[in-house]
């Protein structure tokens, strides 16, 4: 296998191939040559070799089908777009049913604002691999963009479900580290995912919906002064003037600058909403007022 690596790194492609064929006959139970090979006559447009290579490399070792068998998620967080989407074409070329290249070259194409061909790409690895955390949660994003709240929030649902029965997902480096307790999900963005799925309820007009997975997100750790204020809001469309008051101050102990400007722009709800307030503390008696702070 060095040997034949540095042949490669020479450029001399023939010694590579022979010495790749050597190293299969001594370690018939490696895929790592036939790996190799796969790559090495799609280089040099093989291409019909090169997938059957492929193929034998997976049935030798299936560990070899991974998301992590070439360079394009490195270079997709390397914001090294050409080179991502050449490396995920490599793979198709090969083997034009992997689910993870598809789903690769649909994150290149969100990045570079390619939604068309996004939407494309994230559907197709949807019917590859069904139960893939990426590929809905990238398609919801493509259809929130369009839009198309309804199946952006199935998209986004689902995902949620998959982490709930343990799929992970391959472009999050903190899911993928995290340990498997069997009672929290091994998903990091979970709680982020609940707020996403609040601020598509919302637009798509479903105000209690909104309130309900903000109210979650907060719940399981996203707590920011961001979901807060967008409760806030909603407590105010809602006409619910103490819960919005209370989310208001909330948000302004972690953002009071932000608060501050968010607070400018709604005064007028704001201001009406303080005087119910007081105006039904002043109807109780000292005696009956309720607890109105946590």
């Amino acid at each position: 296998m060095r040997r034949a690596a540095e042949a490669v790194g020479r450029g001399d492609l023939t010694s590579a191939e022979v010495a790749y064929r050597e190293a299969q006959s001594l370690r018939p139970t490696s895929a790592a040559p036939w790996f190799h090979l796969a790559h090495l006559y799609a280089a040099t447009g093989r291409l019909d070799r090169g997938a059957e290579c492929l193929n034998k490399a997976y049935d030798t070792e299936s560990v070899y089908r991974t998301p992590f068998n070439n360079s394009g998620l490195w270079y997709l967080d390397a914001h090294r777009y050409a080179q991502a989407r050449a490396a995920f074409n490599r793979i198709l070329e090969l083997d034009s049913r992997d689910a993870a290249a598809h789903l690769g070259l649909g994150l290149v194409a969100i990045r570079q604002r390619e939604w068309s061909t996004a939407e494309s790409s994230l559907r197709t690895a949807v019917q590859l691999d069904e139960r893939s955390v990426d590929a809905h949660r990238a398609l919801g994003r493509v259809l929130a963009h369009r839009k198309d709240y309804p199946a952006a929030i199935a998209a986004y649902e689902r995902s949620l479900k998959l982490a709930l029965i343990g799929q992970r997902a391959i472009t999050d480096g903190a899911s993928l580290g995290m340990v498997d307790d069997g009672r929290t999900p091994s998903d990091s963005a979970h709680a982020s995912i609940h707020a996403k799925l609040a601020w598509l309820h919302a637009a798509d007009g479903a105000t209690t919906k909104a309130i309900a997975g903000y109210r979650m997100a907060i719940a399981m750790g996203f707590d920011t002064a961001d979901a807060w204020r967008s409760l806030a809001g909603l407590y105010l469309h809602s006409r619910r003037w103490r819960d919005a008051t209370h989310a208001l101050l909330r948000s302004g102990k972690r953002a009071p600058r932000e608060c501050w400007r968010w607070t400018r722009r709604r005064w007028r709800k704001l201001r009406k909403s303080f005087r119910c307030w007081r105006d039904a503390r002043s109807m109780m008696n000292v005696a009956d007022r309720p607890k109105l702070w946590p």
